[in-house]
């Protein structure tokens, strides 16, 4: 215990210096974590994302502790060689076991302080439940979706660590180290999956996955006590001294270059093309790896067939796809590393070459990588789509401007945090994350905030202009720290643009003055108290089940539907019980679901077609009657929906009245009760006016929201995650675009232009013009029976047509003064 007491006193410097190397990793990390968190709180909202929120914030805590590992090597020991201070500490009076020994500690100590971390996060976040401890070794069954137990996490981020200090201490080049790294943290995945094979090859069954877990615990932990000792050796291979080379060795070393190697070098007769040749020639190997990863993530998709999941290859396919994305970003990380880092283009700078003309020259090679890789996609994509039988073919196979799109988000940020963080350590590994925390916010706001198109491309573009505008700054070494200060409005405008849209989207939705809105409630309140309780329009049971059975198509067996067709009710009482109710009590209105009224509303038509077949006027006019007796008993509920229903089963009737063959029986005891059944213009849009406020009640004083209200439907077509935002003043423009086509204009002048117009813009999504929605005059002015099935849903929709005014026409040729209609 001296011993180290006294090592660890008089190397005070030693283990300062090691930690403070660590500190920028460490509090980027965390930065970035906590930013992660506030931005899954923000969209849990999200109808997108409500069912992947518990998993994402288990799973952050867990992998940050990782990358943590994973950089913790590269930044202590492969910043020191690329920086060349291994050679100075190399002189200090300090033995190089020593040395090992700090830095590994500094590491571990560094670790668990992120796995500190990562447990509060745990705590705030992972809410238990199931049967099973997350802490076993062979897995967590029965809790959550994460199947892998933190013992197992745990151990792994030992096994990077000492991965990363491994390739760190044999691979000079930081980036190449990464790579490297990559490939080693699948070896335990490698090897689970070979036991996995030959287990179920030889036993002719398939392993458990609880034990696959132990498994790969096991491995891990063999891999972790081998990469340990062959990291040390690494380690004293580059601290100990260097065996003195021969005399041969020493004179072939000091040999200069032929005069063919000279005369074969390339002669570039511009600034352009000897720019261009350097950003590729400085790092050839780092562009064709991630040139090669890149191909790997877009292809692997194209080869996996659809219901084949058992494979080797699709239970890699997961991690070779993310190969693709991760090495977009690196090689937009390329873009400002290495020979394009300040101090190497401080040289160009001094020589007075334009900034503008050294940005495009650094992004000619990575763009142009990025391009080749998008057409040797697009290839073997249509190759694939024309050759391959079609139960062979790729499950998903995404568009090129999607890959094209997503990609140039992830090589955007990427670049702009390759300029901004100067260290090639911490640009590899943050710059994925943040380039895919964009990316997944860009996503999101296009689907729950209904972004914009353009707004989204041109968010795309700020970090590009970013390092543009920043570039002589960055080439004189002069851009600290107003770098970081456009940082903050980088990220401002990416994450604020959005969000200011999504504002002004709510500021647009037009509201009412408080007093009108008050007053108009209290009478939808006082009509839907004076209004007795509804009854249900209900078929009887027998054909509610054949009925149902259709609907959700199951095989109804052919026998029960002939015996359904050979004694099908005869009469209207038959098939919907609830009407002899309404004859006994004709002050009671109906309400009816959509399903019946489909049902029923099949029901008429079939009549009719018996009807013009036979010509039975005493079969057919029951119906007929029946029909208008509904839509009598409609017109008095104070539910919008209800009087939608009563303008189909009124347009269904106007129809019929004007064939040649019911007209003739214009004379008819039946015709004319049907006639008198039906409600003027008049009193229809005094019916429509007392329902769109019961229903505007209803909608704000009752407890149980329900989606039967006209009020709120349209709502799953607007943004989602402005539903709450916009429920209320939008029900607000509804009622009086509503009041407006009924007459209302004057008083409630909140609402400019057209209502046809203002009604499609507050039921139907945005994207959908107004001249093909269910509001469109192309529509509106054909024969409103054609359109009963099409414009289903939309409010409104037949108001305001010829079917009302030809109704009016028929009750006055008939001799029925408007006095004898229905109030």
């Amino acid at each position: 215990m001296n011993v180290i007491d006294s090592f660890i006193s008089r190397n005070r410097w030693l283990w300062w210096k090691e930690f403070r190397m660590l500190m920028p990793l460490v509090g980027l990390l965390v930065g970035v974590t906590i930013l992660l968190f506030f931005i899954s709180s923000f969209v849990d909202r999200s109808l997108y994302t409500i069912t992947y929120s518990d998993d994402l914030r288990r799973l952050v805590p867990l992998a940050f502790p990782l990358l943590f590992a994973v950089g913790s090597g590269a930044v202590l020991v492969g910043q020191e060689r690329e920086m060349r201070t291994i050679e100075w500490m190399s002189s200090l009076p300090l033995t190089p076991r020593q040395w090992v020994t700090t830095k590994t500690v500094v590491a571990t100590v560094g670790l668990a302080i992120m796995w500190g971390f990562a447990a509060l996060c745990l705590s705030m976040t992972d809410g238990g439940g199931g049967v099973g401890s997350r802490w076993r070794i062979s897995g967590a069954a029965g809790v959550s979706s994460s199947p892998i137990g933190y013992p197992l996490w745990f151990l792994f981020s030992i096994y990077l660590m000492l991965c990363g200090f491994y390739t760190a201490w044999r691979v000079k080049d930081q980036f190449h180290a990464i790579v490297l790294l990559i490939a080693l943290a699948c070896g335990p995945i490698l090897l689970t999956e070979a036991f996995r094979w030959t287990f179920n090859v030889v036993n002719d069954r398939n392993h458990g996955a609880d034990d696959l877990q132990g498994v790969t615990f096991m491995f891990t932990a063999i891999l972790t006590g081998l990469i340990g000792w062959r990291s040390q050796r690494a380690a004293m291979t580059t601290l100990l001294p260097k065996v003195a080379d021969d005399r041969e060795t020493l004179a072939n070393e000091t040999t200069g270059h032929p005069a063919s190697f000279w005369s074969s070098a390339p002669m570039l007769g511009t600034s352009w093309s000897s720019m261009i040749w350097q950003s590729a020639r400085s790092a050839p190997i780092a562009f064709a790896i991630t040139a090669t990863m890149v191909l790997v993530g877009l292809i692997v998709p194209l080869t996996l067939p659809q219901g084949e999941a058992n494979n080797i290859a699709a239970t890699f396919a997961p991690l070779l796809i993310l190969l693709g994305p991760l090495a977009i970003a690196w090689l937009g990380v390329l873009v400002f590393q290495n020979d394009g880092s300040a101090a190497r283009l401080r040289f160009l700078a001094d020589r007075g070459v334009s900034p503008t003309k050294v940005y495009l020259a650094r992004h000619a090679v990575p763009l142009s990588t990025f391009a080749f890789c998008l057409i040797v996609y697009t290839i073997v994509s249509i190759w694939r789509a024309e050759s391959v039988e079609t139960q062979h073919r790729p499950f998903l196979v995404p568009s090129l401007l999607t890959i094209a799109m997503m990609g140039w988000v992830m090589y955007s940020v990427s670049q702009w945090t390759s300029q901004l963080f100067r260290t090639l350590v911490l640009s590899v590994i943050v710059s994925p994350i943040l380039a895919a925390m964009v990316l997944g916010w860009l996503i999101w706001s296009s689907f729950a905030l209904q972004t914009p198109a353009w707004i989204l491309a041109t968010v795309s573009l700020v970090p590009m202009l970013t390092t543009w505008c920043l570039m002589p700054r960055f080439m004189d070494q002069r851009d600290r720290p107003i770098s970081f200060i456009w940082a903050t409005a980088v990220a401002g405008i990416i994450f604020g643009a959005p969000i200011l849209h999504a504002a002004w989207q709510i500021a647009q939705v037009p509201g009412m003055a408080t007093e009108t809105r008050n007053q108009l409630l209290s009478e939808g309140q006082r009509l839907r108290k004076s209004v007795a309780v509804p009854y249900v329009l209900s078929l009887s049971p027998r054909d509610t089940d054949i009925f149902t059975s259709a609907r959700l198509d199951s095989r109804v067996p052919v026998d029960q539907v002939i015996r359904w067709l050979d004694n099908e009710p005869q009469t209207p009482v038959a098939f919907i019980p609830t009407l002899a109710e309404l004859r006994n009590r004709r002050n009671v209105p109906a309400t009816a679901d959509q399903f019946n009224v489909e049902t029923i509303f099949n029901r008429l038509m079939l009549e009719r077609m018996n009807f013009q077949s036979s010509g039975n006027w005493e079969t057919f006019s029951p119906w007929l009657v029946a029909a208008s007796e509904i839509s009598r008993s409609l017109r008095l509920s104070v539910s919008w929906r209800d009087q939608d229903v009563a303008d189909v089963v009124e347009i269904w009737i106007a129809d019929t009245l004007q064939l040649p063959t019911v007209a003739e029986q214009s004379s008819s005891e039946a015709y004319q009760l049907t006639l008198k059944n039906l409600p003027n213009k008049t009193a229809r849009a005094k019916s429509r006016r007392g329902a769109v406020l019961g229903s505007w009640a209803a909608q704000e004083f009752s407890r149980r929201v329900t989606k039967a209200n006209v009020i709120d439907s349209g709502l799953d077509l607007q943004p989602p995650y402005l539903v709450d935002w916009i429920r209320k003043p939008r029900a607000e423009a509804i009622v009086a675009t509503a009041l407006q086509a009924l007459g209302g204009e004057s008083k409630f002048g909140t609402i400019k232009g057209d209502w046809l117009v203002e009604m499609h813009r507050l039921q139907m999504a945005s994207s959908t013009p107004f001249e093909y929605g269910p509001y469109a005059p192309r529509l509106r002015d054909r024969p409103a029976i054609e359109l009963i099935r099409s414009s289903a849903g939309a409010a409104a929709r037949f108001w305001g047509m010829k079917w009302e005014d030809d109704i009016d026409q028929m009750k006055t040729e008939s001799g029925k003064p408007a006095s004898e209609t229905q109030q």
